[in-house]
Parts: C-alpha cells; structure tokens; sequence
C-alpha cells in the first residue's frame, strides 16, 4: 500500500541530469548496473534495519554510508540524503532522528526504483 503524503516527485527522487549523462557514456550497459542496485537495494535497507536493531553505532553509520554512495551513484538524491541523515545520527548518537528516517527510508527506496523505471532508466528483470 501506498502511503500518499511519501509521494515524491521524480524530480526529488531523482538527479535526472546524472543519470542522463551516465546514459549517455555507458549505454545499454547502465541498465545492467541499474538492475544491480536495484536488486540489492532492500538487502541493503534491510541490513541497516538489522544494525539499527542490534544498537551498533558503528555498524548503522557503515552501513548508512554504504547505502548513501550506492544510491548517490545512480542518481537517487533522495535516498543518498535520507541515508546521510542517518550516518550522521549514528556519528550523533542520536537513536531518535535514526528511527524518524528509517521508518520511512523503505517506502522511500520502492517510491526511487519506481522513479527510475517511470523515467526509464530502470528496466524489468
């Protein structure tokens, strides 16, 4: 189900202009990295979740810092700077602000590939 007060412009979603310009050097071959990230993008969310409950400062900002540059290399700003919020927190210790972000960090990483395959740089598996 779709929570619609999440519901985000591709535009926010997504720097366009990059992936674009990504395109426009790799080809075909961006959608093999695309389906990649996509296929390892709610392992990865779901690895944050795991760190997040096991209190592990260290591993929360790794791992937010992981799932920052994967999403920030495909263009997914959004995701980049939710995951940045988080990394931060866990520098902060601050177990409230992860929480606010991780509780909508997964319908903010479906809203991102939906995003990318609407503007068709995500293709079906």
């Amino acid at each position: 189900m779709i929570n619609f007060q999440l519901m985000i412009a591709v535009a926010d979603l997504l720097n366009i202009d990059s992936l674009a310009e990504l395109k426009a050097i790799l080809d075909d071959e961006l959608f093999q990295i695309t389906r990649l990230f996509a296929d390892q993008l709610m392992d990865e969310v779901d690895k944050l979740q795991r760190v997040i409950d096991q209190g592990d400062m260290v591993g929360i900002n790794r791992q937010a810092h992981s799932l920052k540059g994967s999403s920030a290399n495909m263009g997914a700003t959004a995701l980049a700077a939710a995951a940045l919020k988080i990394e931060k927190a866990a520098l902060a210790k601050d177990h409230v602000l992860i929480a606010e972000t991780m509780s909508f960090l997964p319908e903010l990483a479906d809203q991102t590939l939906s995003a990318m395959k609407a503007s068709g740089y995500l293709r079906d598996a």
